[in-house]
């Protein structure tokens, strides 16, 4: 009914879209963009050394949206080393919940978990912002400082490699092909002053 102006936005493993996809093969034909928080570049997983858990949770269904949303509709995702590189240090946290407004307190009641959680840890900075970063990226792209589309698909098969994303970073020319795979739009980093 509304062509190409519905987003699609992941926080977590890829199943309901694998799964909505199945029950109509036009889902990505359709869609604006998909945002997505998930992935690892540099392969420093959460769940082992090389898989993120997003990804890891449904390996196959990452496949399926990778392989089907393919030339269809832009792919942005925000791997955990923009989340990492882009904390939300002490400082800023204090700042936030001294402001006593009803939304600073609304934010210190969603962070409270994860504020008892790591900031005890010896050496912590800050709290790292997964969904939260994704969201940013969705609803404010002029926040995002640098980022880099990479031909992407997924292991589905490795002992030690299943559900690690593979990334064709060489550069095209005479003698480099790149893969046929979804270009997917990996957020590095965001303009420190936005935050």
């Amino acid at each position: 009914e509304h062509p190409k102006q519905i987003t699609l936005f992941a926080l977590g493993p890829l199943t309901n879209i694998a799964l909505a996809y199945h029950l109509d093969n036009k889902l990505f034909d359709n869609l604006e963009q998909i945002v997505f928080m998930g992935g690892t570049l540099d392969f420093n997983g959460n769940m082992d050394p090389v898989k993120e858990f997003n990804i890891a949770s449904d390996v196959e269904a990452c496949h399926i949206v990778l392989s089907n949303a393919k030339d269809k509709c832009p792919f942005t995702a925000v791997p955990i080393e923009c989340c990492e590189s882009n904390l939300m240090t002490w400082d800023i946290y204090d700042k936030i919940v001294a402001l006593g407004t009803k939304k600073s307190t609304f934010a210190k009641q969603v962070l409270a978990m994860e504020y008892s959680r790591v900031h005890p840890q010896p050496g912590a900075k800050g709290m790292i912002m997964f969904d939260m970063l994704a969201i940013i990226a969705l609803l404010y792209a002029d926040y995002i400082e640098n980022s880099t589309p990479y031909k992407t698909s997924i292991e589905l098969n490795g002992t030690l490699t299943r559900g690690e994303l593979v990334f064709d970073k060489r550069t095209p020319g005479p003698d480099v092909k790149p893969m046929d795979w979804t270009s997917v739009m990996f957020i590095k980093h965001f303009k420190d002053s936005k935050f």
